[in-house]
């Protein structure tokens, strides 16, 4: 039982509800205590070992050039959390971990699919708010399930996973699931024992059905499937294989019905294509990112895309995450911290390929590959808790070129993971009291968004929010304080100058509005909301004063417009909210 907190800590730490620094900070809390309660030395691969901690130093590095500590935050608690999870895992038993793993996520996923997918009709994304990473997860449950001893609900435990699966409809996880259906389908071929085809075949027809006449289907489904099994079990060996047979060729005849038939899993799947605006989207970021890091091998700081992404978009997006985990570390951390992660990555399949046991060396290969492959479309990685996991695989997988770390170290190690999640569980909570208070006591948010200051550096946000509780109280004069010294803080987030020249508006000094209006186009020059509100402004300057030089702004603004659509990305024809090619359409719409 002493492993159930950990591994359900890993696995349902709510993403959907906590900052991603929060959720980080829970689960660096509990492997420290963890640690703390292992007397004896701790024992690690150095080549793993060293190469997370050069990733850690140059993650922490990183906050030279970082702009924003609690975007830095959302990050670096992620290497450090692998390095302490790295040591634990080293010292932990696999079979117990392996069954607990399996166990916790069916369980969750069946309650998941009854709540999200079958009465809120909704894509499951579990925890983590995300469908396509949960969607992942699911699958490494699948290939954990595969590579434990245990026997026992394994069949069961496979089933409600791949259902899981559907229920999140990815389609970049649908296509790895299909490969992992392709391995376990010849293993059991050579070992006379073919349940994977009923067990997909099974999962697609009620997915289907259930999507098709409603929630009540799922009570009947049952009656049918019980005997199936039942006859299944008793059957030889050779009728078995018919029945696997048919079973094979039944799959492509339902995924065939899902795909042409009417359900919202009809559309994702049709829409995978080259000229799909998701996929041609990812290209523009994939593009733009890459030239950034051109300019700036050495990164710009933990997610400081965030705010850095519109100065270089060729296109109007607003996302996060680069969705490409190769990028978003170099972006990150520099050619230096993707060698870093490459090398991980590279050693990672080295232990594996040097497993003696076939069948369990194919199946741990197919899930590390299937976990890094799955993130060069997403941004998987940015989950604590899949690196964990990637990091849980390696230490399972070899024990040599061991060595071992020192009590002092060992003591070191815990401490600094003990004070860092105590901190980011700290200002966290003092931005939560913050915004607790922000509606109806101005001087106990303040108070708090003040202590959180008072403990951080480079921490625009809590100006920003500062400024929020002012303005919402049509204080702006204080708002456009706070914003300024949020802007001093950094300077090269758009989002603060947008919100200095709304501020400026509501003060009535056109001067200053116009000077950020400029300054804000000149960042984000493909964002057509923008033109919008300039437009408008510059328009009722005009109708107000009758002077001609705001009509002469309108023009300077067309001419900007006209410049910066000439300029656009030409894969934007595949994306929504970009600029067209008529600017009176776009400013009046």
């Amino acid at each position: 039982m002493r492993y159930l907190l950990l591994i359900a800590a890993i696995l349902l730490v709510p993403y959907n509800l906590l900052p991603v620094s929060v959720c980080g900070a829970i689960l660096l809390l509990i492997c420290s205590i963890y640690l703390l309660k292992i007397e004896k030395s701790l024992i690690v691969n150095k080549y793993i070992f060293y190469s997370i901690l050069f990733l850690n130093v140059i993650a922490m590095l990183s906050l030279i050039y970082s702009k924003n500590i609690n975007l830095f935050f959302d990050g670096f608690i992620t290497y450090l959390a692998i390095l302490m999870f790295y040591l634990l895992f080293t010292n932990l038993h696999m079979p117990k971990v392996l069954d607990y793993f399996t166990y916790i996520i069916s369980i969750s996923t069946f309650i998941f699919i009854i709540f999200q997918g079958l009465i809120l009709n909704k894509r499951i994304d579990g925890t983590f708010g995300y469908a396509n990473t949960y969607g992942l997860l699911l699958l490494i449950g699948l290939y954990m399930n595969e590579i434990r001893a245990e026997q026992k609900l394994k069949s069961s435990i496979q089933w409600v996973l791949i259902l899981g699966i559907l229920f999140t409809e990815s389609r970049n996880t649908f296509i790895y699931l299909f490969i992992f259906a392709l391995i376990c389908y010849f293993a059991e071929y050579k070992e006379k024992n073919y349940r994977i085809a009923i067990n997909f075949f099974t999962t697609i027809i009620f997915y289907g059905l259930v999507k098709y006449f409603g929630l009540g289907t799922a009570f009947v489904i049952p009656v049918f499937y019980i005997p199936l099994y039942y006859f299944y079990d008793k059957s030889s060996a050779k009728i078995k294989k018919q029945i696997s047979l048919f079973f094979a060729i039944a799959i492509i005849i339902s995924l065939s019905l899902l795909v042409f038939g009417k359900f919202n899993f009809n559309t994702r799947v049709s829409n995978i294509s080259l000229n799909s605006g998701s996929l041609q989207e990812r290209f523009i970021y994939y593009e733009d990112c890459f030239q950034s890091i051109i300019k700036n091998p050495l990164g710009d700081g933990i997610n400081s895309f965030v705010y850095k992404q519109y100065k270089g978009q060729s296109a109007f997006y607003d996302i996060k995450y680069i969705h490409n985990s190769l990028l978003q570390v170099c972006y990150d951390l520099g050619i230096l911290g993707l060698a870093v992660f490459i090398f991980i990555f590279i050693y990672g399949l080295y232990i594996i390929l040097k497993l003696k046991k076939d069948r369990l060396k194919v199946l741990k290969l197919a899930m590390f590959l299937t976990i890094y492959f799955h993130s060069l479309l997403d941004f998987d990685f940015s989950f604590t808790s899949i690196f964990i996991i990637v990091v849980m695989i390696m230490s399972f997988s070899d024990k040599s070129n061991s060595f071992t770390i020192g009590n002092s170290v060992k003591v070191s190690m815990i401490s600094l993971g003990l004070i860092v999640s105590v901190y980011i569980l700290i200002i966290n909570s003092l931005t939560f009291l913050g915004n607790l208070y922000a509606k109806n006591d101005i001087n106990k948010s303040i108070t708090f968004y003040r202590a959180n200051k008072a403990i951080t550096i480079k921490n625009p946000d809590v100006y920003v929010l500062m400024a929020q509780v002012y303005r919402n109280n049509n204080m702006y004069q204080g708002c456009l304080a706070n914003l300024k010294l949020a802007e001093q803080v950094n300077n090269e987030d758009p989002r603060i100058k947008m919100n200095i020249a709304f501020t400026y508006e509501r003060l009535g000094d056109i001067e200053n509005t116009i000077k950020y209006f400029d300054i804000v186009l000149d960042c984000e020059k493909y964002y057509y909301q923008i033109y919008q509100k300039y437009y408008v402004y510059l328009d009722n300057a005009y109708k107000k004063t009758n002077d001609y030089k705001y009509k002469t702004e309108i023009n300077n603004l067309k001419d900007i417009y006209y410049k910066n659509f000439n300029r656009l990305n030409k894969r934007a024809v595949f994306l929504k909210n970009q600029l067209n090619g008529n600017f009176d359409y776009t400013v009046n719409q």
